[in-house]
């Protein structure tokens, strides 16, 4: 099973350890399932927490440095595929972009274009539909 976490799953988890999507993310360890994440979405996540979470920056890198035992990093192409088209919000379609390129049989998000969109593949889930599939907790 391939998984793709989008940006805000990783913060959430990295900000929020005994919160859902860290839950979400043990899930998906337990059941070594193989969690994906593209250069796009780390990027992301380094722009936010620069951003938002100026004094947890450090936090949020220790979880990325430590979670990287456990991810397979993929990049992120350029080439539009028109499934995306279904998701309003251009700036996330790079997210399904690498979801799709990497084979992932799930996308895990808290974004509501993405979990709106008419997508076929990968399904897209909220962190807490993935935990209550998988759950270990």
């Amino acid at each position: 099973m391939r998984v793709f976490f989008d940006s805000n799953v990783l913060l959430s988890a990295a900000l929020w350890p005994h919160g859902a999507t860290a839950a979400c993310y043990r899930s998906a360890v337990a059941h070594e399932h193989v969690i994906v994440v593209s250069d796009y979405v780390l990027d992301e996540v380094r722009r936010v927490s620069e951003r938002k979470f100026p004094a947890r920056v450090g936090v949020i890198e220790q979880f990325l440095v430590a979670m990287r035992d456990f991810t397979v990093q993929v990049g992120t192409p350029t080439k539009a595929t028109s499934e995306e088209s279904a998701v309003r919000d251009e700036a996330d379609r790079p997210v399904l972009r690498g979801a799709k390129a990497a084979g992932c049989d799930f996308l895990v998000t808290g974004d509501r274009d993405l979990l709106e969109a008419d997508i076929r593949s990968p399904s897209v889930l909220t962190p807490a539909e993935y935990v209550s599939r998988y759950s270990t907790d």
